[in-house]
Parts: structure tokens; C-alpha cells; sequence
């Protein structure tokens, strides 16, 4: 499988010296089967992931998403989906935060942001060898947009490793 095939289902990309995995999940059962295969996939290093959930979704919807998600990763990175944010626009990413800390995943864990080029170069940067970098944009255009930037992205290095 890879992007140009199957965009945003399970598109692995291995250029770096971590790990990238994109799909892009669009309800409970997905991001529970997200979890599941997440799960499996043996690392020398942390899992980490970005989330986007539609904002037009029901707050069960979203907390639901969050709940399927909780426990599987490192670190969550909740963003807001640029094609359906809905009213206030942080509302869904504030849902999801809520469901993995119910779900006991800890405060430190969970970083909401607002712009999607910068949660992307975030969790990039966050990447350290050995580790799977998991990101999951909604549906619609952000997909296209996330995969780009991962291509792109270079690694800047400090005495020969990486930052």
C-alpha cells in the first residue's frame, strides 16, 4: 500500500530514522483498528500520534475517537480538522483531550494545537530513532496536505545526530 494507491490507508514511509504511518481514520472502529495494528507493530522507540476528528460530529462521536485511541500511544497531538473544524473551532480536540485523560492517559501526554502545518512539523520533530510516528488527518483535503509535508520534511541534525 502505499499514498498514491491507497491515500491515507495505512501509507508507510521509511526515509527517516523513525518510523512514519499514515491513515486516516474516520470513526470509532477505525481508530480502535488504528489502535489494534498500532499496537503490533514492534519499536526501539516511543509511539506517537496526531489526530484530527471532524468538528461537525456529535460530541459522543468525537469522545468516542478519543477513547478508541487512548492507551496505544506516547504522546497525542490533537488538532483541528482545517476542512471541518465546527463551532467553537478547538471543540473537537478539546473532546478528544477529555476522552484520553478519562481514559487515563496523562496530562503531559496531550498537546492540542490549531494549525496543521505545525502539529505535523511538530510530531516530525519529535522523532527520535526507533520510534513510529502515527498521523491520522481527517477526511478530505488535510490528508493530501499531511502526506506532502511529510516528504518534505528534513531532518536537521546537531554534532552528527538528530535533534
Amino acid at each position: 500500500m502505499d499514498f498514491d494507491n491507497t491515500p491515507g490507508r495505512l501509507d508507510f514511509y521509511d526515509a527517516y530514522p523513525f518510523d512514519v504511518l499514515m491513515d486516516a481514520m474516520k470513526n470509532p472502529a477505525g481508530a480502535a483498528a488504528l489502535g489494534r495494528f498500532v499496537e503490533r507493530i514492534k519499536t526501539h522507540g516511543r509511539k506517537r500520534l496526531m489526530v484530527q476528528v471532524r468538528g461537525d460530529r456529535d460530541d459522543g462521536f468525537i469522545k468516542a475517537m478519543g477513547t478508541a485511541l487512548a492507551g496505544q500511544f506516547d504522546h497525542y497531538i490533537c488538532q483541528v480538522h482545517s476542512v471541518y473544524p465546527g463551532e467553537p473551532k478547538d471543540r473537537a480536540p478539546a473532546l478528544v483531550k477529555a476522552a484520553l485523560l478519562e481514559a487515563g492517559v496523562g496530562e503531559e501526554q496531550i498537546t492540542l494545537m490549531s494549525d496543521l502545518s505545525e502539529a505535523v512539523d511538530t510530531l516530525l520533530r519529535m522523532g527520535s530513532e526507533g520510534d513510529l510516528l502515527v498521523f491520522a488527518p481527517g477526511t478530505g483535503q488535510p490528508k493530501s496536505e499531511v502526506w506532502s509535508q511529510i516528504l518534505a520534511f528534513e531532518i536537521k541534525t546537531d554534532a552528527g545526530g538528530l535533534e
